[in-house]
């Protein structure tokens, strides 16, 4: 009886060794599954290539998706915008921008701007002054002093 259990002792060792084996043979053999790298590109408009210096899509889309059909009427009204901060020489900020449910806004061809010192006065009488030089169709004051842009 004791050379059974030897002998079953013997056996149950090569048993494990034979499957510790396997399992490290295996993961030699397989190696890591290589991650693939996906990427993703949003598409821009030709002639969409303008980089605002004080206006960010953010501050315009806020939290939704932007539409590449319109992204290039945004980059326009950005530039106007750069224009008039550049005048003004003062943040100006965006008090409503990119909103599907009014379709100027939707097609990014307006916005509402204030400045940040409310300096509304101000603002507008530099925007009057360099009006001729900016491409813009509208520029009103509001009746809750936001300034309301909209470009051609």
């Amino acid at each position: 009886m004791p050379e059974m259990n030897a002998l079953q002792k013997s056996m149950r060792k090569n048993t494990l060794i034979q499957i510790f084996a396997g399992v490290v043979l295996y993961f030699l053999v397989t190696g890591k599954k290589e991650k693939k790298a996906v990427l993703t590109v949003d598409v821009i408009p030709d002639g969409a290539d303008y980089v605002s210096k004080y206006f960010k899509d953010s501050e315009y889309f806020g939290n939704n998706k932007i539409p590449t059909d319109y992204y290039g009427n945004w980059l326009k009204l950005a530039k106007e915008l750069d224009k008039i901060r550049k005048a003004f020489g003062t943040a100006i900020l965006i008090k409503k921008g990119f909103n599907i449910t009014d379709p100027i806004f939707a097609s990014c061809k307006a916005v509402e701007i204030y400045p940040q010192n409310n300096d509304y006065k101000h603002l507008m009488e530099v925007i009057q002054f360099i009006f001729l030089d900016l491409n813009v169709k509208t520029v009103t004051e509001l009746s809750n002093k936001n300034i309301y842009v909209e470009i051609q």
